[in-house]
């Protein structure tokens, strides 16, 4: 089972990969191309990333592959410094540091990665060094540059892609960059996607959403790792909503045993994401996860007593990405199914019983009357 993992197959993702290769095809035909990915964390954007940078490096192409970090410390360009550093001591080192040898003692006081950018080289010059490394590389072979988590990227290195792209429009250079759409982004986000949205105005920057994977996507990934467990397929989909990192991280997890396919990792992701919520806010999505079916406005509210606060904390839970908007209920439902489960999962005896009493005194309402299977409903909140 361990030995699949790291080999397993992109599903789903045709049409993406796609418009990917595309880009690619722009980029060895001398013109430069850029292209944003943008999606949930875990959809999926660092896998289609490697199977494109995967064709790259076997057509011949040079790669310089490096992420921003969630640290507000972190070295300026420190994404494309790292990058060029990786690869320099790469089996490919020596033929690139032959080709950058005008800029080999710049290069050496930049790779050191201090937090900051000190003298003798200033900002502007490192952006204009790091602006020359690129087209150099980029009139040896076509050049591959992948900055991931742009989300977290430090003005700099926005700025160098800005620069880049204003630049650069007729070399072998594709640059790709990958954008967590998380809710309650952080100001460096803004940062970020104000840049993207500036840079769209040029006729060779696309962006491309990374939806989640469909059920039938699900399902093909499920029968490839494992084909004689269908059974996995309908846990996998509830549990994921697509979502390819927890459709992975629960298939293995079932797969190697757990009758629950909730590993720790999964669970621990859902908990971060819960202590950052106010009393109010987690005190609604408690209720949310106990629904058991659809969920209006309404019935939250008279199972949670209503007033203002739950407005105030249904806002908090949406804009932290926890609770979503059912359009069909005209009401609520929690994220995915792996929310659901840990949410539930960790409510105390007391509270599960209160909350179920809520719902079934809810529900026993005349207006309650005309949800659809209200019946099944009232049956599992007394039981």
């Amino acid at each position: 089972m361990t030995e699949r993992w790291p080999l397993r197959p992109l599903v789903g993702r045709e049409d993406v990969l796609g418009e990917l290769e595309a880009t690619l095809e722009s980029a060895r035909q001398g013109r430069m191309a850029t292209v944003f990915l943008s999606g949930d964390p875990g959809v999926g954007k660092t896998r289609l990333v490697q199977e494109l940078v995967g064709r790259a490096e076997r057509s011949g192409a040079l790669v310089l592959a490096g992420a921003a970090t969630d640290i507000a410390e972190s070295p300026p360009f420190w994404p494309v410094a790292s990058a060029l550093r990786t690869l320099l001591r790469s089996p490919r080192g020596r033929e690139v540091r032959a080709v950058l040898e005008p800029w080999s003692d710049q290069l050496d006081d930049l790779l050191v990665l201090r937090s900051a950018v000190a003298e003798p080289l200033a900002r502007v010059q490192t952006l204009e060094l790091l602006h020359r490394v690129v087209l150099r590389l980029a009139l040896e072979s076509l050049l591959v540059l992948v900055v991931e988590d742009v989300q977290w990227a430090d003005r700099s290195t926005l700025d160098l892609i800005a620069y880049l792209v204003a630049n650069l429009p007729d070399e072998q250079l594709l640059l790709v960059g990958t954008r967590r759409t998380e809710p309650g982004a952080s100001g460096r986000d803004s940062a970020a996607r104000t840049v993207i949205r500036e840079l769209a105005r040029h006729r060779q920057v696309r962006s491309l959403e990374v939806p989640p994977l469909r059920r039938e996507a699900v399902a093909e990934l499920v029968t490839t790792a494992e084909p004689d467990r269908p059974d996995l397929v309908e846990l996998v989909w509830m549990r994921s909503a697509g979502n390819a990192f927890i459709a992975e991280e629960t298939l293995r997890a079932a797969a190697d045993g757990d009758p629950t396919g909730l590993p720790t990792t999964l669970r621990e992701l859902v908990l971060s994401r819960l202590e950052r919520l106010s009393a109010p806010a987690l005190r609604t999505v408690r209720a949310v996860a106990l629904a058991d079916g659809p969920l209006p406005h309404r019935l939250l509210d008279a199972v949670l007593g209503g007033g203002p606060w739950l407005l105030d904390a249904l806002r908090e839970s949406v804009d932290a990405g926890v609770v979503v908007v059912d359009e069909a209920a005209d009401g609520y439902r929690l994220r995915h199914g792996l929310m659901t489960d840990v949410v539930v999962g960790e409510l105390l005896p007391g509270e599960r019983v209160d909350l179920h009493a809520r719902y079934a005194a809810a529900l026993g309402s005349t207006w309650a009357r005309e949800l659809p299977g209200v019946d099944a409903r009232l049956a599992h909140h007394w039981h």
